[in-house]
Formats: C-alpha cells, sequence, structure tokens
C-alpha cells in the first residue's frame, strides 16, 4: 500500500503542476511522521504503542488523511509544550 501511494506522488514530480508537485513532496516528506509517532513523554507501554501504529497505519489504508494529520496537530502541540524539549 505505502509503495503504491508513494509511487503515485513521485509520477506528478515531472509532469505535474507546481501546487501538485508542492503537495507531493510535502505528502513524501510527512508521511513517516504521521505514520511512525508515539507520545514518548509518557511511559505507556509497547502494547499501547503498537495498537497506535496500528490505527494509524489503518487510518492510512482507508484514506483517512484527514483524519490522521487531524491526530498529528495536538501531537505536535503537546511535544513542543512539554517542559525541557529539546529545540
Amino acid at each position: 500500500m505505502l509503495d503504491d501511494w508513494l509511487s503515485k506522488l513521485l509520477k506528478v514530480l515531472p509532469t505535474g503542476s507546481e501546487i501538485e508537485i508542492e503537495r507531493a513532496l510535502k505528502w513524501v516528506l510527512c508521511i513517516q511522521q504521521l505514520l511512525f509517532r508515539l507520545d514518548h513523554g509518557t511511559r505507556k507501554g509497547r502494547c499501547l504503542h503498537t495498537a497506535i501504529l496500528r490505527k494509524h497505519f489503518e487510518l492510512f489504508e482507508e484514506g483517512s488523511l484527514r483524519i490522521l494529520v487531524g491526530l498529528w496537530r495536538p501531537d505536535v502541540a503537546a511535544a513542543f509544550a512539554r517542559p525541557g524539549r529539546r529545540s
């Protein structure tokens, strides 16, 4: 699934409009963050982390990218708000 998706995005590069190319590149660069992020600030355990990753991939396979991005935004905001975070 991921290989097919990335292939489709990369096909846009030689023939796409400027906006299509920009969007494709943004997706290529952010997909690992959307799929693999975990809340490293807590000790939730391996089972919960596995469930989080599974849910991210299920959303991706369903094409629910808007939901996936919507889940990512508060995670990033919380990480930036955490005291002692590295810049």
